[in-house]
Formats: structure tokens, sequence, C-alpha cells
């Protein structure tokens, strides 16, 4: 059981005790399908609420939209709850769907604690609310987390209890591992005077195209991220390094400054505005002086945009239609998505950037098993964590689960699981973005890394989480010791 002894919410400057949620009766699990009254309250990505798992769910997967703690004597886990009746700009206006994946040491009776991807000072703001709560059902994608969980309640593919009643649309979001819903709407553009561009209910639209939609990905995993000035990593962004770092990540190396990428761009209307693509705006100068990443109909927001705006609220969800946007609204740009020949194979890592040498990924690779390339590289440098499954710390699962699941891909937590998950090829056969298996302290596979090809003099190199000395880091396969360890190799189907 989790061992969430504190958690968020503060009311009155105490925060509530577990002997508070005890006084609620429970309930019964045969109510599925009923409106039920419950307390809700709010955790978030911090050490504090999640002592001392980190932020991972009951079954060790990152924290992602739609994780809700329970008491699993009164709902049982894995089960599908639509939330309803709350109170906060952080979930979406009306109502979402989430999957009970969670518990905690506070959670007790009539007490559902609500996944928030905000820092704790926007969660404590959520406090103690009166919710309505429905059990749907068992979870319709047991291998997957939080919304994405339960999507088959969202798009109609399964029914309440109460008669197949419709849920309302979300969108998922996360630190590590949002995955969005399967099935997005297409984008279509109207009014650019007004900034109203429709996209659907989702931050990635069947007209974006799958680059831009990685780059939105990657910005929702940031939300919450603390601003610094000149900042340009996960430690600390401002506008323009939080979209350099972003898109650094997908193989683009943009210039620094938001007017410099504002000039770097394709020039687009408002109306053709899809997830992926740069705002930019006129704040303390003349010219584009800040910039963030459009990712479409997000949390209720219809035109969402993703920036790091300032020192006191840090990386946040705007909503691309508020007067004040509107106002300093200057334009858009598109970001051209490198072909597999000519782009530049690197990505910014903790240690500065670092160039794949001229056999990374071949056009016969997949883009997301590219993409994961980059992002295992600019993770080098981390620190490892036993049990870490973010860049606060990794542990060699971790960093790996981390990756793909930023890239929307659900793998398993543990390096065991995640060698059944995936096909079995040959050492002949890896290419980057595979993932290479070790055995180590156990039989069986229990060491993993991410195989990345030929890397600065070493020909077939892999990155993984290695030890507490050393952290996230390249390794060469075809040293005696990893080649002494070597159990095998696997290949990730998107």
């Amino acid at each position: 059981m989790r061992s969430r002894f504190t958690w968020a919410p503060i009311v009155g400057g105490l925060a509530m005790s577990a002997s508070f949620a005890l006084a609620a009766p429970a309930v019964a699990a045969t109510n599925t399908g009923q409106a039920m009254t419950f307390e809700a309250t709010a955790y978030a990505p911090t050490a504090q609420d999640n002592y001392p798992y980190g932020a991972v769910d009951f079954y060790g997967r990152p924290l992602t939209r739609g994780d809700i703690a329970v008491d699993p004597s009164v709902i049982p886990l894995k089960s599908c709850l639509l939330i309803t009746g709350y109170h906060s700009p952080y979930l979406p206006s009306g109502g979402f769907i989430g999957e009970a994946d969670d518990e905690g040491g506070a959670i007790k009776g009539r007490h559902v604690d609500i996944y928030i991807n905000a820092s704790e000072s926007q969660v404590n703001n959520f406090g103690i609310q009166s919710v309505k709560v429905t059990v749907l059902g068992k979870a319709t994608n047991p291998s997957a987390a939080g919304t994405a969980a339960c999507a088959g309640y969202e798009n109609g593919q399964a029914s309440t209890a109460s008669g197949g009643t419709t849920a309302p649309t979300q969108t998922s979001s996360g630190s590590g591992g949002a995955a969005s819903n399967q099935s997005a709407p297409t984008t279509t553009g109207t009014s650019g005077s007004t900034g109203s561009t429709s996209s659907g209910g989702s931050s990635s639209s069947s007209t974006a195209s799958s680059f831009g939609a990685s780059a939105a990905k990657l910005a929702e995993g940031e939300v919450g991220m603390p601003f610094v000035w000149g900042g340009t990593s996960p430690s600390g962004f401002d506008s323009s390094g939080l979209v350099q770092w972003i898109f650094n990540h997908l193989g683009v190396q943009l210039p620094r400054l938001s007017a410099q990428q504002y000039r770097a761009t394709t020039r687009i209307t408002k109306a053709e505005l899809q997830p992926g693509d740069l705002v930019f705006f006129q704040t303390y100068k003349a010219g584009p002086s800040f910039g963030g990443v459009y990712v479409g109909s997000y949390d209720g927001i219809q035109h969402a945009f993703i920036a790091a705006n300032n020192r006191n609220v840090g990386v946040v969800v705007n909503n691309l239609d508020s007067a004040k946007w509107t106002r300093l609204y200057y334009g858009a740009g598109r970001v051209t998505q490198p072909s597999d020949s000519s782009a530049p194979a690197q990505a910014a890592s903790g240690s500065g950037s670092a160039s794949v040498s001229s056999s990374a990924p071949s056009s016969n690779v997949s883009s997301v098993a590219a993409a994961a390339v980059k992002l295992a590289l600019a993770e080098v440098g981390r620190p490892y964590v036993w049990g870490g499954t973010s860049p606060a710390g990794f542990d060699c699962s971790g960093l790996v689960q981390w990756v793909y699941n930023h890239l929307g891909v659900q793998l398993p937590r543990l390096s065991g699981q995640q060698y059944r998950a995936t096909t079995r090829i040959t050492k002949a056969q890896l290419q980057p973005g595979d993932l290479v298996f070790f055995q180590t302290y156990k039989p069986g596979p229990s060491h993993v890394g991410i195989y990345i090809g030929s890397y600065n003099g070493i020909q077939h190199a892999f990155v993984a989480a290695d030890n507490p000395q050393v952290g996230v880091e390249i390794d060469n396969l075809s040293t005696a010791k990893w080649t002494g360890l070597y159990y095998g190799a696997g290949r990730v189907t998107p």
C-alpha cells in the first residue's frame, strides 16, 4: 500500500487527517452506475505527496492524467470512475473519467484523491471538495493507466451500468508518460482574427503530424516545471528555453530566443494552427518576445498553448482565446520536421548537446524509435534513483518506461516485464530505439537499456541508468562486461 501519509490539500493551514476520512461509511462495490457523494482531495507529483515510492501509481507506473487514489475496500482498484461536481482549473470542466489505480495511507472510506499535474501550491488550492463519483466498471484497457485505461467509456465502446451514460470528453497530460485520446478529432480552422481555430477534445488532432503531436506531448509533460530566466532544462525554463528544449528532443535545433524562433519557423495563420505549432506574443518590447507550444483542445480550453509564463506560475496551460493573449498575440509558426537523411540527430542533455554519428537512425527505423533515441540521449547525466521514473532520478527500467511513455507507448514497469512485452530480435537485427536486456543480480532480464547504434566512436552504444555512482550514461554493448551479461533484445511496437 502506498504510504502517502501527508497530502497536498490544506484547509485553514492544517492538513486533513486520516481520521477525518475514516468517519465516512464505506461504499459497496455493487453501487456500479450510481452517482455517490465523496470527499475529494488532490495530490501533485511532489516528493511530499508521493513518499516514499516517488511519482508512481500503485502498480509502479508513472503518474498520469486520470489517476485516482481510492480506498480499495470501497472502490476496487482497476475500476473506471466518472468524477463530476468539482471546481478546478487543472481538471476538465464538467467532469472526467479516470482509473482507480492508486491508494494511500490517508485515503479511507468515501474519499478519493485526484492526481493533478501541477505545482504543490496550485494543487493546495483544490482543498477538500464534495464531488460525485460514479463507478463505471472495470478498466477497458488494463495495460494502460489513468484516462487511457478507461478510454472505452469515453468513446462508447463500453456502457455504464446506469444505461450507457455518455461521459464528458477529456484529454490526457502528464508528468512522464501521459497518454492522449486514441481517436483524436479533426482540426478545422475558422476565424483567425478571434483565435477561433477548432480542434476537438484532445491535444492532438488527426490532421496534425505525428511530429507536431510529439511536440505537444512533450510540452504537456513539462507542465508544473519552474520558471527560471534563461532556463533551458526541466530544472527551470523560460519561454523560449522550453520551446528550444522540446524541439531539440525531436532533432530540430531551434535558436535560443523567441524572436529568432519566430524567424526560423514557417508563417501560418491562427486559423491554421495545429498541435505542435508555435504561438508568439509581443510583451515587454516590440516584436515577438514570448512564445509557447500550441496543443489544441486541453482540459476544457478549446485553444490552449503551453508556455513558461513567469516566476510565479512556471510552465502552465494558457488559453489563446483569453483577452490577455488575444491582445498580445503576434503570430504563429510551424516547425518543419527534419527528414531522416538531413536531420541533425542530436538532443540536449544535462551535460550539453551530444551528436550521434553518421550511423544514427537509418531510414528504416520508425519515427517513434528515432524519437526514443533522442529522448534517451537527452537524459544522459541524470541521477540514478532505485525505483526512479522521472528526470529527478531514474533506474534502468524507469528510464525506458519514461522515454516510451512520452511517445505514447505504455510499457510495463520492470525489466523482465518489458522484455516480455517487446518483440524478440537477434543482436544482429538491432536498430536504434530497440531495447537490450542483461542478466545481472538474478536469473532472467534484470537490467535494460535503449540501443542507439554508433555514437561518438562506439559502434554499438546503448543508454541506460546504470547505478548510483554514474547515473544515466552511454555504454558500449561490445565490451566484455556487457557481452558477458547480455540476455537478449526486443523491439517496441508503437
